[in-house]
């Protein structure tokens, strides 16, 4: 199989795409950018919750076109054309979605592409509201060329994610950084295992750390698998849906949830002054904050926050895309979880 160098920064393959936004209202449709080096494609759905769930496919095969990605596709997006439309129900379950694009003839190990969307309840349907780690998610994409961990301090939201962050094979315990160990097994201290798994697949060193599958999945097949029931979000829905959390008794985090915008914990912090309460089952929480953009980018300046940072020259020293325990900013997130 051809595959891209595991030290490149991103990888390309016949067929990417992504959605317009990475959340809708059920009975909404999404939009979906596609390029593709074949000259058809096709589109199935899956809800992902105890199981993958088939709710819609494309019925004919979709003509493919080919658009570059721009040279600063990371940080501003590729600006490709809305190619379909997808449509969903207002019946449609809460939760996340699988989209994948088959690219038709293309050659093994490059003609899948995946993209996601959470489908938020038209009304609400539990007392408790999933907010998936979507911006953590977006900090760790290298696809188009940086991340906010190789280079980059502003990182698009309208890029396809880098391969393996939503979807990839399903092994039973190999692809995890650290492994939980068996008493029949030797401990895994130094990952070789994990390196193995991820370099067979050319796979990113991302995808250990953040995404869909390596972490909010297994607890949502666990849990809906269980039978308890959610809503969903995305952490930009905290920010940018007015009331989000009205109504709702809970809200869970779970996994990886490291990048908060300030208008996300806002929006938390009156939830729980009004009684609400927060279950967080995730490691390195809260610990940066971003500033969200109005061309779907969302800025972190990380360690070089005091002196790149463009908000301290504007006087805006509470927005400083730095650590939130950090004094200029002064909010740690001990005040909210007790630990980091």
């Amino acid at each position: 199989m051809d595959v891209t160098p595991l030290d490149d920064l991103t990888f390309y393959d016949d067929i990417e795409g992504y959605c317009s936004t990475l959340s809708v209202v059920a009975g909404s449709p999404i939009g979906l950018h596609v390029s593709t080096k074949v000259d058809e494609f096709t589109v199935t759905v899956e809800r992902w919750g105890a199981a993958r769930e088939l709710v819609w496919s494309s019925p004919e095969p979709i003509a493919g076109s080919y658009y570059p990605a721009p040279d600063n596709a990371d940080s501003h997006g590729c600006d490709w054309p809305v190619i379909l439309e997808i449509p969903t129900g207002e019946e449609w379950s809460s939760g996340f979605y699988l989209i994948t694009l088959t690219a038709t003839g293309a050659p093994e190990g490059r003609d899948v592409a995946h993209a996601g969307v959470v489908i938020r309840s038209a009304k609400q349907s539990a007392s408790a509201l999933f907010v998936l780690g979507t911006n953590t998610w977006n900090a760790y994409n290298t696809w188009g060329g940086c991340s906010l961990y190789t280079g980059g301090h502003e990182v698009s939201f309208r890029r396809p994610f880098t391969r393996g962050l939503l979807c990839r094979e399903v092994t039973e315990r190999d692809d995890r950084k650290a492994r939980p160990v068996r008493w029949d097994e030797e401990p895994d201290p130094d990952g070789e295992i994990y390196q193995r798994y991820r370099g067979e697949r050319a796979l990113p060193a991302a995808i250990g750390s953040s995404g869909w599958f390596i972490h909010e999945r297994r607890f949502v097949e666990w849990a809906e698998g269980a039978g308890y029931t959610f809503d969903y979000a995305i952490s930009s829905d905290l920010a940018e849906v007015d009331g989000i959390l009205d109504g709702y008794d809970l809200v869970v985090s779970v996994g990886h949830d490291e990048y908060w915008s300030a208008g996300q914990r806002n929006a938390l912090e009156a939830f729980l002054e009004r009684g609400g309460n927060l279950t967080s089952f995730s490691g390195n929480t809260m610990f940066w904050q971003v500033r969200l953009t109005d061309i779907g980018s969302m800025i972190c300046y990380k360690y070089k926050g005091h002196t790149e940072d463009p908000a301290l020259a504007d006087g805006r020293t509470e927005e400083m895309s730095g650590m939130w325990a950090d004094p200029l900013v002064n909010r740690p997130e001990a005040s909210i979880l007790g630990a980091g």
